[in-house]
């Protein structure tokens, strides 16, 4: 699968596979100059964009000045045609991150105490680590998709030591996750490690944000703000970002596969 998929990427990198793509006020894809303001318009649209079928409510929109127009046909077949290019790309993420298995995370106590110092000590993490990305798949959320991330506190009292897990929201709000402790009877055994080592999983973080990318490109939300301030070539299209963007967390969660 790792194959097909750079296959995908590759063939869709092609420039001569660009070289008849069509273009909207010289630009390749499907943006729009404001009339109104002059900063770039993107398109917007309220349901999923089909090889067959584009939604009536399609269109341009400004984020600028407010300024909007309805899709014409001949915008939707651009459109369509110009998705085409990235179907493989969006089927061959699809398939990586059906097919992938995450390998066990063999760290032991030792492993993790062994850069720390002698005797006791206490080290509760100021900051969490990178965002995490889930969605809660909740009837009554309208957001759905929720940023998390997690802090590692840890320490050695009186000879005994300890780790905690805390979730770490969008709001600083911490939770307790999980821990490892020898100070308490029964919260050091090899279950709760498993349930320590769980949490910090590079794969879960490559994996939830590759979805969350496809999904940004099929529905145009960005529910987290991860394309503000990162969309940094706006003659790129919002799908072509989006898409782009997930294929590097498939990469990303491939390497040393």
């Amino acid at each position: 699968m790792i194959g097909s998929f750079e296959q995908a990427h590759n063939e869709y990198l092609d420039p001569d596979r660009h070289a008849s793509m069509p273009e909207v006020d010289g630009i390749a894809g499907h943006n729009l100059t404001c009339p109104a303001c002059g900063e770039l318009a993107g398109w917007h649209a309220d349901t999923v964009t089909t090889d067959e079928f584009v939604e009536s409510e399609a269109g341009w929109a400004c984020e600028e000045c407010g300024w909007e127009q309805e899709a014409t046909p001949e915008d939707e077949e651009r459109r369509i045609e110009w998705n085409k290019n990235l179907q493989p790309v969006v089927d061959a993420c699809w398939d990586a991150i059906r097919n992938h298995k995450s390998e066990p995370n063999t760290t032991t106590v030792a492993d993790h105490f062994e850069y720390a110092p002698e005797g006791d000590f206490k080290w509760d993490a100021e900051e969490a680590g990178d965002w995490n990305v889930y969605c809660c798949g909740e009837k009554d959320c309208p957001v759905q998709w929720h940023r998390i991330a997690y802090a590692c506190n840890m320490g050695r009292e009186n000879g005994k030591r300890w780790i905690e897990i805390r979730e770490v929201d969008s709001d600083g709000d911490r939770d307790f996750s999980a821990s490892w402790d020898e100070r308490e009877e029964g919260c050091d055994t090899p279950e709760c490690w498993d349930e320590v080592m769980d949490y910090p999983n590079s794969d879960e973080h490559f994996l939830g944000w590759a979805r969350y990318w496809l999904d940004a490109a099929e529905t145009h939300k960005d529910p987290c703000d991860q394309i503000i301030g990162r969309w940094q070539d706006k003659a790129e299209s919002w799908e072509h970002f989006c898409v782009s963007a997930a294929a590097d967390m498939v990469r990303y969660l491939n390497m040393g596969k």
